[in-house]
């Protein structure tokens, strides 16, 4: 572990994707309802989109806002972003037009990628920020044309509906795939990496800033204590815009090395077969998602349809959340562990009350 921090220490998290793009080219970094996207490609990807923000003017330190949910596009935009020592800040997908102007306001922002089903929201304060250039971004472009995992209706629909050019939107795919390069940027750790906002449940929401220093710790942390690998499979559901979610699904498996397989938002058939079809060893996890996998005892959702158990590979999984009043019974848990964990492998979990404290525990072995 102390060597992991150390390293980690040494050099930003983008580094360790340069290097797994120049190692192991042609392993999957991440794969999306069947689509894989290799190291190699996804260096590529953000080394133009880097190369374009350079071009528009976006200079190390100058904020550039993410407004998506779960997809590639958002791996390739905030390593892009942080290549040449800008600081990315995730915008919530689910904010509201006046949750999106006060974030925007606040950064400064000149530049933003939106989901175009988001779109919508980015125009209606525009002409109250900074905002001079704006990246769309299309769930559906890089669905494969037959998934291995069953696909949101939502996201089907977008990729049935006929392809309309946004006119004040520059297509983020179009500049991922233009080959082109950054200039090198001299970064140091203390640099700041990420601005995240709090919550603002007590106030207006505050930017936190996080360096490239803490990131870096952070996730060699997280790698080092739960003992994962580049032979690791892991399941990302948790929004990748969130702090968690990001450390577990954009972080964390670049450093290791590790495949992701993402999810655009969860649901229990296509986690059990997520799980089930690649392999999965590590997944980080919510309660209501445990519930729903433990209430999952109709015929559509029995693992046993999936063609193997989900559980033959998955060795370890980390839930946070805040306690959840749908967790009402011990047996709920004590199901899902016995479902996924029957034998041998690692269960942990960390529940904490709205005012602190841990809840939960941990479990090492049977499903007990």
């Amino acid at each position: 572990m102390q060597g992991a921090t150390r390293q980690g220490l040494e050099r930003p998290l983008h580094e360790y994707l340069r290097r797994h793009a120049r190692e192991r080219p042609d392993k999957p970094a991440c794969i999306w309802y069947g689509r894989t996207i290799t190291f190699s490609e996804l260096d590529r990807a953000s080394d133009a989109f880097a190369a374009r923000l350079q071009k528009l003017g976006v200079r190390k330190g100058e904020p550039v806002a993410l407004f998506m949910n779960n997809c590639p596009q958002y791996l390739m935009a905030q390593y892009g972003i942080q290549k040449i020592g800008a600081i990315a800040s995730p915008c919530g997908a689910l904010n509201k037009e006046h949750e999106l102007a006060y974030q925007l306001a606040d950064l400064g922002a000149r530049v933003i990628v939106a989901a175009e089903p988001l779109l919508p929201i980015v125009r209606n304060v525009r002409t109250n920020t900074a905002l001079e250039h704006v990246f769309v971004v299309r769930y559906a472009d890089l669905l494969p044309d037959k998934p291995r995992l069953a696909v949101p209706g939502e996201l089907l629909e977008m990729k049935a509906e006929s392809r309309s050019p946004v006119v004040d939107a520059e297509d983020f795919l179009s500049v991922a795939a233009s080959g082109a390069a950054p200039a090198d940027v001299a970064i140091n750790m203390d640099d700041v990496a990420l601005m995240i906002y709090t919550s603002g449940s007590t106030g207006r929401p505050k930017g936190a800033m996080l360096s490239y220093g803490n990131a870096s710790f952070k996730t060699s942390a997280t790698v080092g204590c739960n003992g994962l690998g580049a032979d690791d499979v892991l399941l990302s559901i948790a929004p990748l815009y969130h702090i968690a979610g990001m450390v577990m699904g954009v972080n964390a498996p670049i450093f290791a090395g590790a495949t992701s397989v993402l999810l655009y938002r969860f649901d229990a058939l296509t986690a059990l077969q997520a799980i089930a079809r690649y392999h999965v060893s590590w997944w980080y996890s919510v309660a209501p998602m445990n519930v729903a996998i433990a209430a999952s005892g109709s015929s559509r959702l029995q693992p046993g349809r999936l063609g193997r158990e989900p559980h033959d590979q998955l060795r370890y999984r980390l839930d946070g959340a805040a306690r959840p009043s749908v967790v009402r019974r011990r047996d709920e848990l004590r199901i899902f562990r016995s479902r996924l964990w029957p034998h041998r492998n690692t269960y942990r979990r960390y529940l904490y009350a709205a005012g602190g404290g841990a809840l939960g525990n941990s479990r090492q072995g049977g499903a007990g």
